[in-house]
């Protein structure tokens, strides 16, 4: 189910979805295929190459630099956030 899905991360012609089980396969598809096919109440587009869900977001950090990042539920690594993609996160 796509709600165990923590994030989608573009990786060329693929994408790699990391799960919440641990799992990180690769997908045959694009990171706009899976914005398309998801429904945008659960996921949000934080940078060209992440999709991120939007459950999992517990906080959103200022970087050195000024650059933003999210830190994900069950996920070490916080996601960048682009620039493009600010406002739409600062609203969700």
């Amino acid at each position: 189910p796509c709600r165990s899905i923590v994030l989608i991360e573009a990786q060329g012609d693929y994408t790699r979805l990391e799960i919440a089980d641990g799992k990180a396969p690769l997908q045959p598809r694009a990171l706009a295929e899976w914005e398309r096919a998801l429904p945008k109440a659960l996921f949000l587009r934080v940078h060209r190459g992440y999709l991120v869900n939007r459950n999992r977001i517990q906080a959103l950090d200022t970087m050195a630099g000024g650059r933003w990042a999210l830190r994900l539920a069950g996920r070490a690594e916080p996601v960048p956030v682009g620039r493009q993609f600010r406002a739409a996160v600062r609203t969700s």
